[in-house]
């Protein structure tokens, strides 16, 4: 099978042994995620989330992965669940059809519990205030009687207890009939981020028990601190990371910490040469900062994978990317990109693999020392193969520009 990626900006073909549930840029669609599903199409929508050893990556603009989040949460019916923990869910024409899949499950009688970040989003572009009031509050007529839904809001991040901490997740928690879903995503709900270029990885929570676990772990203690301010709460993050490891899956809860731990300077540091093959890390980052901390210990740890004889590339969504790098290695600007990616293809522990990373977490001192963030770690080939591809249009793209 062979899918088409088109736009008028980017062109990819892809050879894929079977289906991956891929979010299209364009009109030429695997899959169409656009047309209203029907009651009778659920279910067998929901069967599609375990391409590759029960994980799915997800790549295009954010409108297409909330959209195939949103398709997802529409099918939630009585005794089903959705809990979101967002940073922005922001209501505008172009973001109404995230908030109407949360009305019509509430209408169906799902229970609804919604994280988000405080009310500093309330005012201005990145307003949260009109989406949660209007789930709180203006749709609770339309709820059925066996639905519930809570809106809880972080003040200064949710695990963090720094005073400039912000919640920076994106992760949807779907339970559907037997089926579980868990997206990680790099996109918000919000009008402009649903233009720029996004990635998310779609697990299935059947197959990774231990990682539905694991999220599910994440957004009650996010949720028993937005509504306890710390009081009571199992901590989850502060004084460190935590993560849950299998086979495939790393899961990975970071920032909110003041330690000296600098989770993405360890997994670089990690990467190595095996001597005659090439190996190679790219980096996609929607936000990098250049001040000493934290994030230089990052780009000091890509320059050595350089410097062991590694191509290695950033693409970031800042105009002094090329200062960051300081000809160690090979940056780009990229203005439409927010996504979060890393594909490494090399020696990782001195074993010859081929990993992704994909989640929230931005190359900023405040992302890597205070922010509530989240990553994932996916060990596959073929997930590996579709992140890599990706990456090479977006830098494509980005060089063309």
């Amino acid at each position: 099978m062979r899918l088409i990626i088109l736009s008028s900006a980017i062109l990819v073909f892809l050879s894929m042994p079977v289906p991956i549930l891929y979010a299209q840029v364009g009109f030429i669609k695997y899959k169409n995620y656009f047309i209203p599903i029907s009651d009778g199409d659920c279910r067998s929508e929901l069967q599609e989330v375990s391409s590759y050893s029960g994980v799915t990556p997800i790549v295009g603009l954010g409108v297409e992965i909330n959209t195939f989040i949103s398709n997802k949460i529409k099918c939630a019916g009585p005794d089903d669940s959705v809990k979101l923990n967002y940073f922005i869910l922001r209501y505008s024409d172009e973001t109404k059809y995230f908030y109407d899949s949360i009305v019509r499950a509430m209408g169906n009688g799902a229970d609804i519990e919604i994280v988000s970040e405080s009310s500093r989003n309330n005012l201005g572009p990145f307003s949260n205030k009109e989406f949660l009031d209007g789930i709180e509050g203006g749709a609770t007529g339309i709820r059925n009687e066996n639905g519930s839904a809570t809106v809880v809001e972080c003040d200064n991040g949710c695990d963090s207890l720094n005073e400039n901490a912000i919640n920076h997740n994106k992760i949807a928690l779907l339970e559907l009939g037997d089926d579980k879903v868990i997206v990680i995503s790099t996109a918000n709900v919000r009008n402009f981020g649903d233009a720029e270029w996004q990635a998310a990885i779609a697990i299935d929570g059947v197959q990774h028990p231990e990682h539905w676990t694991f999220w599910n772990k994440v957004h009650a203690a996010d949720k028993c601190f937005a509504m306890n301010a710390h009081s009571n709460c199992s901590p989850v993050g502060d004084g460190g990371f935590e993560f849950e490891e299998t086979d495939v899956l790393t899961s990975y809860l970071l920032g909110a910490t003041e330690s000296s731990e600098n989770p993405p300077a360890e997994w670089f540091s990690r990467m190595d040469k095996q001597s005659g093959i090439p190996c190679s890390l790219g980096v996609v980052m929607g936000s990098v900062s250049q001040y000493p901390g934290k994030v230089t210990q990052v780009f000091n740890a890509m320059a050595s994978v350089a410097s062991k004889g590694c191509e290695v590339r950033l693409l970031a969504n800042n105009e002094l990317v090329s200062d960051i790098a300081d000809d160690r290695f090979e940056a780009i600007y990229s203005e439409d990109t927010h996504a979060k990616l890393i594909v490494w293809n090399g020696l990782y522990d001195g074993v010859p693999s081929k990993l992704s990373w994909v989640g929230s977490l931005s190359f900023t001192n405040r992302a890597l020392r205070i922010h509530d963030e989240t990553m994932v770690r996916i060990s596959n080939d073929q997930v590996y193969d579709h992140y890599s591809q990706y990456f090479e249009s977006l830098y494509e793209l980005a060089n063309s520009n």
